[in-house]
This record gives C-alpha cells, structure tokens and sequence, in this order.
C-alpha cells in the first residue's frame, strides 16, 4: 500500500513520532459545493476524487449542484454519477462480518 512518512511533531510537552500517512486511493467529497471542500478533497491527494463540479475547478468533472434537492438524494446523484451504486431508498449499512481494525 502506498504511504509517505509524516514529519514528527509535537503536541503540548509531548514528542509524536512519525506516523505513516497513507495515501487513500479515493477520496469523497460529502462535505459541500464551496471552493473550500473541492480543495480540501483534493488536499488528501487521493487517487481518485469524488466530488460535484465547481467552477472554480472547471477541469474536475462531477454533477450539478442542487440546492434544493434533499442532500440524500444529492449525495446518490452524485456518487451514481461516478458509477457507484447508491440507492436514496436504501440507507441501512450491513453488519461488518469481520473486524476492520483488530485490537493490538
């Protein structure tokens, strides 16, 4: 998996060491339509980025904005958009079958 090193920094009085920034291979922007969080997305420096069209980004592609379209319904949009299938009628998330994130 691709990652980078992140610099070691500090919090209050404590030294942090660094910690592997992983590199996630999409990124979606569920935030809003503003300036603000097509950059923040692209930020992540993700793969593949997932947001609506702004233009202020005229070369990202991505679906309208519609403010007055229930945000379940835009958020389906536009992930449907990007061909991931995502049912407004359908919100329940399955039960993981297996741990994510052992415990150590």
């Amino acid at each position: 998996m691709p990652y980078r090193s992140s610099p070691t920094r500090s919090v209050g009085s404590t030294r942090c060491s660094p910690l592997p920034a992983l590199i996630a291979d999409v990124a979606v922007n569920l935030h809003g339509c503003g300036p603000q969080s097509v950059a923040a997305v692209f930020s992540t420096r993700a793969h593949t980025i997932l947001t609506h069209f702004h233009p202020a980004f005229p070369a990202v592609p991505g679906p309208s904005w519609l403010d007055d379209q229930h945000e379940v319904l835009r958020w389906c949009r536009m992930l449907n958009y990007y061909g991931v299938c995502a049912d407004h009628e359908d919100l329940l998330l399955p039960t993981p079958t297996a741990t994510l994130f052992p415990a150590r």
